[in-house]
């Protein structure tokens, strides 16, 4: 006979909620370095500012793809959280209702 699948959902709920912090102090951090790029843009001028300019927008564009990608892992986790939760709660019911007790 094989084994029950058992899994922790409120883990589960855990691990995604870790994931939106992660998410929230990426999102803060990129806040704070786009501030700092953008005080630096009147100083900064030539190649030097471009140069800067450049390698903020490149930041930005790699923290804005990490910050898609763990709100995408948290949105899956919490949704087969809820889905196996359902489907178990579900299951139960129907084991209930054709073995009744007596």
């Amino acid at each position: 006979m094989s084994q029950p699948m058992h899994t922790d959902e409120e883990g589960m709920a855990a691990a995604a909620s870790d994931y939106d912090r992660i998410s929230g102090e990426l999102q803060g951090r990129l806040r704070a370095i786009e501030a700092e790029a953008d005080s630096l843009v009147p100083t900064l001028q030539g190649q030097t500012g471009t140069a800067a300019q450049a390698s903020a927008a490149r930041y930005s564009e790699a923290a804005n793809a990490e910050i898609v990608e763990l709100t995408s892992i948290s949105e899956r986790i919490h949704s087969s959280g809820l889905r196996y939760g359902d489907t178990d709660s579900d299951g139960s019911h129907l084991v209930n209702n054709a073995f009744p007790a007596r």
